[in-house]
């Protein structure tokens, strides 16, 4: 799958500074009215793989222009849905209303439960980037710290080869 990197390095590819960058993505959104915007921090730090944060949809629409895809592209790459589709609660059927307040609980429980799980599979992700450029030791501490920080969630598993502890990775 495409990264938001990959589609703003086209831009880096084809001469632009992060400058001009910023520069044309301006130009675009004041001629056209288009709502879209990319400072050039922000455009630096996606190219550099630093960037944390989640991107607005005027960052991702501005990807899309500079990288010359169309904006579902961008939001993909971004894994996130694009703002013109159809709103989820669109799409829950309208029997729904008529359930008990019992049953919209639990549906409201899955779907907070499907949310937190997507949240932690983002920062998970984000970790396993982080980790493969630590040393084993760091990595080590790391993965602790995460099962500190969710007791009950996560466990590490380790095992002995040749004398030595290896982690192995999480459990749940």
């Amino acid at each position: 799958m495409t990264t938001l990197r990959e589609l703003l390095q086209r831009a880096a590819d084809r001469g632009l500074s992060t400058r001009a960058m910023e520069a044309a993505v301006e130009r675009v959104a004041t001629t056209s009215g288009t709502r879209m915007r990319l400072n050039r921090g922000t455009a630096s730090q996606i190219l550099s793989g630093k960037y944390k944060s989640k991107p607005s949809d005027s960052t991702i629409r501005a990807i899309a222009h500079l990288a010359g895809v169309p904006d579902l592209v961008a939001f993909a790459a971004a894994d996130q849905p694009a703002p013109d589709t159809l709103a989820f609660r669109a799409e829950i059927p309208s029997e729904a209303d008529k359930l008990s307040p019992r049953r919209r609980r639990i549906a409201i429980d899955v779907i907070r439960s499907l949310i937190e799980a997507q949240q932690l599979e983002h920062q998970l992700a984000e970790g396993i980037r982080i980790t493969a450029s630590m040393s084993p030791d760091e990595a080590r501490a790391a993965m602790y710290r995460v099962a500190e920080i969710f007791p009950g969630l996560v466990e590490v598993v380790e095992h002995r080869s040749g004398g030595r502890d290896v982690v192995l990775g999480f459990d749940r």
